[in-house]
Protein backbone atom coordinates (compact mmCIF):
# COMPACT_ATOMS: atom_id res chain seq x y z
CA UNK A 1 0.00 0.00 0.00
CA UNK A 2 1.04 3.42 -0.59
CA UNK A 3 -0.01 7.02 0.47
CA UNK A 4 1.42 10.33 0.08
CA UNK A 5 3.93 9.81 2.99
CA UNK A 6 5.51 6.44 0.74
CA UNK A 7 4.51 2.89 1.18
CA UNK A 8 3.70 0.51 3.68
CA UNK A 9 2.41 -2.92 4.27
CA UNK A 10 -1.15 -4.41 4.82
CA UNK A 11 -1.84 -7.23 6.52
CA UNK A 12 -4.61 -9.93 6.22
CA UNK A 13 -5.24 -10.60 9.77
CA UNK A 14 -8.67 -12.70 10.44
CA UNK A 15 -9.89 -12.56 7.14
CA UNK A 16 -10.00 -8.97 6.96
CA UNK A 17 -7.26 -6.51 5.49
CA UNK A 18 -5.59 -3.95 8.08
CA UNK A 19 -4.85 -0.75 7.88
CA UNK A 20 -1.63 0.17 5.85
CA UNK A 21 1.63 0.58 8.02
CA UNK A 22 2.44 3.80 5.66
CA UNK A 23 2.73 6.90 7.58
CA UNK A 24 -0.07 8.85 8.42
CA UNK A 25 -0.89 11.90 6.48
CA UNK A 26 -1.35 14.54 9.26
CA UNK A 27 -2.16 18.09 8.54
CA UNK A 28 0.69 20.65 9.03
CA UNK A 29 1.74 21.87 12.47
CA UNK A 30 3.47 24.91 11.83
CA UNK A 31 6.69 25.84 13.47
CA UNK A 32 8.38 22.29 13.58
CA UNK A 33 10.52 22.59 10.79
CA UNK A 34 8.80 19.07 9.64
CA UNK A 35 6.51 17.76 6.33
CA UNK A 36 3.91 16.16 8.33
CA UNK A 37 1.83 16.07 5.46
CA UNK A 38 4.68 14.61 3.21
CA UNK A 39 3.83 16.62 0.49
CA UNK A 40 7.70 17.46 0.06
CA UNK A 41 6.83 21.04 1.34
CA UNK A 42 8.05 21.77 5.33
CA UNK A 43 5.31 24.11 7.44
CA UNK A 44 3.15 25.23 4.05
CA UNK A 45 0.30 26.87 4.64
CA UNK A 46 1.38 28.49 7.99
CA UNK A 47 1.09 31.76 7.14
CA UNK A 48 -2.53 31.49 7.18
CA UNK A 49 -3.31 33.50 3.87
CA UNK A 50 -5.75 33.42 1.48
CA UNK A 51 -4.88 32.07 -1.73
CA UNK A 52 -4.62 35.08 -4.65
CA UNK A 53 -4.52 37.86 -1.78
CA UNK A 54 -1.62 40.25 -1.96
CA UNK A 55 0.24 42.27 0.23
CA UNK A 56 3.75 44.57 0.76
CA UNK A 57 6.77 43.18 0.89
CA UNK A 58 10.63 44.79 0.92
CA UNK A 59 13.85 43.86 -0.14
CA UNK A 60 16.72 45.74 0.38
CA UNK A 61 16.45 47.65 -2.69
CA UNK A 62 12.81 48.59 -1.67
CA UNK A 63 9.20 48.02 -1.77
CA UNK A 64 6.89 45.45 -3.97
CA UNK A 65 4.25 42.69 -3.88
CA UNK A 66 3.75 39.18 -2.97
CA UNK A 67 1.01 37.20 -3.59
CA UNK A 68 -0.53 34.67 -1.46
CA UNK A 69 -0.56 30.63 -2.84
CA UNK A 70 -1.18 27.49 -1.03
CA UNK A 71 -1.57 29.74 1.78
CA UNK A 72 1.69 30.95 1.80
CA UNK A 73 2.93 34.36 0.96
CA UNK A 74 5.58 33.79 -2.18
CA UNK A 75 7.25 35.99 -4.68
CA UNK A 76 8.25 39.06 -3.54
CA UNK A 77 8.73 41.25 -6.59
CA UNK A 78 10.82 43.80 -4.66
CA UNK A 79 14.00 44.01 -6.56
CA UNK A 80 17.04 42.89 -5.55
CA UNK A 81 20.59 44.13 -4.76
CA UNK A 82 22.40 43.28 -8.44
CA UNK A 83 26.58 44.02 -9.42
CA UNK A 84 26.85 48.02 -10.19
CA UNK A 85 27.04 48.82 -13.76
CA UNK A 86 27.53 52.50 -15.32
CA UNK A 87 23.46 53.34 -15.65
CA UNK A 88 22.36 56.11 -13.46
CA UNK A 89 20.55 53.58 -11.18
CA UNK A 90 21.76 52.53 -7.71
CA UNK A 91 21.49 48.87 -8.78
CA UNK A 92 23.79 47.55 -6.11
CA UNK A 93 20.98 49.11 -3.33
CA UNK A 94 23.64 50.65 -1.09
CA UNK A 95 22.43 54.36 -1.42
CA UNK A 96 24.94 55.48 -4.03
CA UNK A 97 24.62 55.55 -8.06
CA UNK A 98 27.81 54.27 -10.35
CA UNK A 99 30.09 54.61 -7.53
CA UNK A 100 32.46 52.00 -9.47
CA UNK A 101 32.88 54.46 -12.01
CA UNK A 102 35.19 57.23 -10.80
CA UNK A 103 36.11 58.68 -14.03
CA UNK A 104 32.46 59.76 -14.55
CA UNK A 105 31.73 62.95 -15.18
CA UNK A 106 35.46 63.99 -15.06
CA UNK A 107 36.90 66.12 -18.17
CA UNK A 108 38.15 64.58 -21.59
CA UNK A 109 39.21 65.72 -25.05
CA UNK A 110 38.81 64.37 -28.05
CA UNK A 111 41.10 65.24 -31.33
CA UNK A 112 44.01 66.80 -31.53
CA UNK A 113 45.17 70.66 -31.94
CA UNK A 114 42.26 72.33 -33.70
CA UNK A 115 40.17 69.68 -33.83
CA UNK A 116 40.06 68.69 -30.19
CA UNK A 117 37.14 69.11 -28.41
CA UNK A 118 36.15 69.04 -24.94
CA UNK A 119 33.79 67.07 -23.16
CA UNK A 120 32.57 65.09 -20.22
CA UNK A 121 33.07 61.30 -19.39
CA UNK A 122 29.34 59.31 -19.22
CA UNK A 123 28.33 56.09 -18.80
CA UNK A 124 29.69 54.12 -22.25
CA UNK A 125 26.40 52.49 -23.80
CA UNK A 126 26.77 48.60 -22.47
CA UNK A 127 27.12 49.85 -18.61
CA UNK A 128 30.55 48.16 -18.20
CA UNK A 129 32.62 51.57 -18.22
CA UNK A 130 32.37 55.32 -18.89
CA UNK A 131 33.58 56.90 -22.02
CA UNK A 132 34.54 60.08 -23.60
CA UNK A 133 31.46 61.94 -25.40
CA UNK A 134 33.59 64.38 -27.16
CA UNK A 135 33.32 64.14 -30.98
CA UNK A 136 36.93 65.32 -32.75
CA UNK A 137 35.48 68.08 -34.88
CA UNK A 138 35.68 67.90 -39.11
CA UNK A 139 38.52 70.90 -39.05
CA UNK A 140 38.47 73.35 -42.13
CA UNK A 141 40.41 73.30 -45.42
CA UNK A 142 43.94 72.87 -45.39
CA UNK A 143 45.89 77.01 -45.41
CA UNK A 144 49.78 77.20 -45.45
CA UNK A 145 49.76 78.15 -41.42
CA UNK A 146 51.93 75.38 -39.91
CA UNK A 147 48.97 73.88 -38.29
CA UNK A 148 47.31 70.44 -39.67
CA UNK A 149 43.70 72.48 -40.14
CA UNK A 150 41.99 69.75 -41.75
CA UNK A 151 42.82 67.27 -38.57
CA UNK A 152 44.43 65.00 -40.66
CA UNK A 153 47.17 64.99 -38.24
CA UNK A 154 49.40 66.29 -41.29
CA UNK A 155 50.83 69.91 -41.35
CA UNK A 156 50.10 71.89 -44.65
CA UNK A 157 50.20 68.90 -46.60
CA UNK A 158 48.68 69.25 -50.36
CA UNK A 159 49.60 72.86 -50.56
CA UNK A 160 52.03 73.95 -53.84
CA UNK A 161 55.43 74.18 -52.92
CA UNK A 162 55.12 72.90 -49.60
Amino acid sequence: CQNECGEGVEYCIGSQWQACTAARVREERCGNGVDEDCDGTIDEGCDGCTDGATRECRSECGQGTERCSGATWRDCDAREPADEVCDGQDNDCDGLTDEDFPALGAACEDGDGPCQVAGTRVCAPDGVGTVCDAVAGAGDAETCNGVYDDCDGQTDEDLPGV
